[in-house]
């Protein structure tokens, strides 16, 4: 989805690379150099495509693209973009995110298999079907008097179509043919897609006192989701599905910013954005994964919901010396409540009425940032320090004011603070070594949380309290080194992500800050799972050929992802719910690929002007 500059020379370029797991990636790629009389017009076209047998067992995929982009120029600032890209993407992959355990202890790369198509493994019942295409129009002009316009028309569609078996029976169609309304556990039809049309705008103004820039980011967007049990086999649907939704979304965000340059050691910005947010959501009767059976005539339940919210954000930046300068940053962000806040049974002595009696809030971020950045002939050194105030997502618990009904509470805040730096020091002509470090935590801060209750509302205590955040390593650090020179690129980097923990989930008592404890409750536990750090090591080396004249974009690539064969485990959903973890056969893992090699050739015909 990525374009790429146009060139005034016209060029023709393709390439082939072929790495394991038996994976092809062929490319063409067009660019036409200026054309017509006048030499305004340019435009680029590209079209790729992948095929692999995957590193995992049975995870086969196909992935086609292309796109097209075409400038028109006026003069040198007033120019006419329209562009055009769209991929499609076929993978087998289940709706798992690995193998279990006894899977991996068996055979590290296992996923799926081609044999027995009674087993829910079977390739032949898991596979995406993705197509996607994003288009925009884009315009640039002045408007005199420091006046710039710069303004974006788009749209973008996502179709993500999954197939899944599921469940524990084996995969028959006597086991699987639906019974009428009754859903069995075999198989899942899924969808989720979405087009989307928007503009985003802006006019900025360049004085001797500074930059004013101001404008919108509009959006509008169609949105169809549902989750169908289904006959694996022959693809048949049960009559009503687990959820089926559509929803309309607007989004206004108006936003302006100044950069004042007091003086030339100097720049200071300020600024704000007002997000609104609008969605029509519609429900229709489903088998009780969201709204349940509706009464007779009841077609849907229809939602809406409204959420603003200004957003403000300011930065300072000094220079201290011409290559050394230091600065401070402070910025907002929302995140409005999920559409799931609605999936509740709504029939209540088989009437229909609203569940959600009141409508959750916006969670909110706050982000603080000061660093440093120093640049000298052979090295370059920068480093920050971060403090982040996350207000996380909601839970649901019953409403005390409405039976059958639920209320959204937020989870707890959260902050994540560290330090991070990074260096790149020229030992050489072309030589140079990379460091980049990082080191942090990320943790619950709420101490205790709001909560409805059968005789009220109140608070409990928050058993996550100081719990460390799900996949939120506790250090990361990057070295590498590389080199250019006479036509040759190297490079040898590592990266190695350091401890970290994940979720599970617990069945426990709530202790309320009324000394009353709860019964039973389902919760989701942080800082349970542990992951251990694990280390990747990548190599490649090109060769670029220049000394001929019309071949200066013919390149020989080799590339190893994952040098050493590093194994191990990235992520784990737990077998087994609790507040404690023991590893179990039935854990679902998360694994790093193995070793991988590719070879890739290109070949660049320019023809040059002269």
């Amino acid at each position: 989805m990525l374009s790429k500059t146009l060139r005034q020379e016209q060029g023709l370029t393709g390439s082939v690379s072929y790495g394991s797991f038996n994976t092809i990636l062929t490319d063409v790629q067009l660019n036409s150099g200026a054309l017509g009389a006048n030499h305004k017009t340019h435009f680029l076209a590209d079209f790729n495509h992948l095929t692999s047998d995957g590193f995992q067992t049975g995870n086969a995929q196909m992935r086609s693209a292309g796109d097209i982009k075409v400038e028109y120029r006026f003069n040198d600032e007033k120019i006419l973009t329209g562009y055009s890209g769209v991929g499609l993407l076929d993978t087998n992959t289940p709706n798992t995110k690995g193998p279990t355990r006894t899977q991996y202890l068996a055979q590290y790369n296992y996923l799926l298999q081609r044999t027995d198509p009674t087993r829910t493994d079977y390739t032949g019942y898991n596979y995406y079907h993705i197509p996607s295409d994003f288009e925009y129009v884009g315009f640039v002009a002045p408007l005199g008097k420091g006046w710039h316009l710069d303004t974006k028309q788009y749209t973008y569609s996502y179709y993500n179509q999954q197939n899944y078996a599921s469940g524990s029976v084996a995969i028959t169609n006597a086991n699987c043919e639906p019974n009428g309304n009754v859903a069995k556990s075999c198989g899942v039809d899924k969808l989720n897609s979405y087009r989307k049309y928007g503009d985003l705008s802006t006019a900025s103004q360049v004085s001797k006192y500074g930059i004013f820039r101001g404008g919108i980011w509009y959006e509008w967007a169609t949105t169809s989701r549902h989750q169908i049990p289904q006959n694996p086999i022959t693809k048949d649907d049960n009559p009503l599905p687990n959820f089926n939704e559509s929803f309309y979304t607007n989004s206004y965000q108006p936003f302006a910013e100044y950069e004042w340059h007091p003086n030339r050691k100097i720049t200071v910005t300020g600024g704000a954005k007002f997000s609104r947010y609008t969605f029509d959501l519609t429900q229709r009767s489903d088998n009780g994964g969201a709204v349940g059976t509706l009464p007779a005539g009841q077609a849907a339940v229809y939602h809406y919901a409204t959420f603003n919210t200004a957003l403000p954000s300011a930065d300072v930046n000094y220079r201290i010396r011409e290559n050394w300068s230091v600065y401070a940053q402070f910025a907002t962000g929302s995140l409005i409540p999920p559409s799931s806040v609605f999936d509740v049974p709504n029939v209540v002595g088989g009437v229909l009425v609203n569940p959600v009696t009141v409508l959750p809030k916006q969670s909110k971020a706050y982000t603080y940032q000061t660093g440093s950045v120093f640049k000298a002939r052979r090295f370059t050194l920068d480093g920050d320090f971060y403090y982040v105030l996350f207000g996380n997502g909601y839970t649901a618990s019953p409403d005390p004011n409405a039976a059958g009904a639920n209320e959204y509470q937020s989870s707890g805040n959260s902050t994540t603070k560290g330090f991070e730096g990074e260096a790149n020091v020229s030992l050489t002509h072309g030589l140079l070594v990379y460091l980049n470090g990082t080191v942090g935590s990320a943790r619950y801060t709420s101490q205790t949380i709001l909560t409805g209750t059968a005789a009220g509302n109140k608070y409990y205590y928050n058993p996550n309290n100081g719990a460390l955040v799900a996949n939120t390593p506790a250090n990361t650090e990057t070295w590498g080194l590389t080199y250019t020179a006479h036509g040759f690129d190297f490079g040898f980097l590592t990266k190695r992500i350091g401890p970290m923990w994940n979720d599970n989930k617990a069945t426990v008592k709530l202790a309320y800050t009324d000394g009353t404890v709860s019964g039973n409750t389902s919760i989701t536990a942080n800082q349970v799972i542990p992951i251990d750090p694990f280390t990747l090591s990548n190599l490649f080396l090109n060769y670029n050929v220049h000394q001929f004249p019309h071949f200066g974009e013919s390149k020989l690539r080799l590339s190893f992802n994952n040098l050493f064969d590093a194994r191990g485990i990235t992520g784990l959903t737990a077998a087994t719910a609790g507040t404690t973890f023991t590893p179990a056969a039935g854990d679902t893992l998360t694994l790093l690929p193995g070793r991988s090699v590719t070879v890739s050739f290109q070949v660049g015909l320019t023809r040059r002007k002269g």
